[in-house]
């Protein structure tokens, strides 16, 4: 499982967090020592020049299970 390098992520907002943590997931998924496969998370990740808008798609594969506390969605593991 890839896991975040310590102090990775410095943010003063949630939103400035979910910019930081994207730009991982597109390094981690360009990279072929980390991406052997070629799985593609991010789709779509691209900024409007004028506005500074980020536009972002995103596809997780996960599995759901049933089970006494109710649904439970777990995203399938695909980075090295």
């Amino acid at each position: 499982m890839t896991a975040l390098p310590p102090n990775s992520i410095v943010a003063g907002t949630v939103e400035d967090a979910l910019l930081a943590i994207l730009r991982i997931v597109a390094d981690l998924q360009s990279s072929p020592t980390t991406n052997p496969q070629n799985r593609t998370i991010i789709t779509q990740f691209t900024q409007n020049e004028l506005t500074g808008l980020y536009s972002v798609a995103l596809s997780i594969p996960s599995a759901v299970t049933l089970g006494p506390n109710g649904v439970t969605a777990n995203a399938t593991e695909l980075f090295t």
